[in-house]
């Protein structure tokens, strides 16, 4: 259970990575969101693997993708412009594109 956190911040992570890499072409930024998870993990496994055991390895590795979503969201705004309300809300329109494409036309 100490990794579901993890596990719940690890998926956006990607998705806005890959955002990073596909539609805006800039590696560079895309790597930086799980080497900031490779560097928190890491730290803190340091501390709290020898103290805690496994325990203490799950929780190093859900604070180490939080820190992943917390970078991607964060280089996202940068990228965007966008408040971070704006980010994780649906619009009328947003879902209409979807119903859109998930039609056989996806005209």
């Amino acid at each position: 259970l100490l990794l579901l956190p993890g596990m719940v911040f690890y998926a956006p992570g990607v998705l806005i990575s890959e955002y990073f890499i596909i539609q805006r072409g800039q590696a560079g930024r895309a790597a930086l969101i799980p080497t900031i998870s490779l560097l928190t993990s890491s730290l803190l496994n340091l501390a709290l693997t020898p103290a805690f055991g496994a325990r203490g390895a799950s929780m190093a590795a859900s604070v180490g993708y939080a820190a992943m979503f917390a970078t991607a969201v964060a280089l996202l705004r940068v990228d965007t412009g966008r408040p971070l309300r704006q980010l994780f809300q649906f619009s009328g329109r947003d879902l209409r594109t979807v119903t859109r494409y998930l039609t056989k036309d996806g005209r």
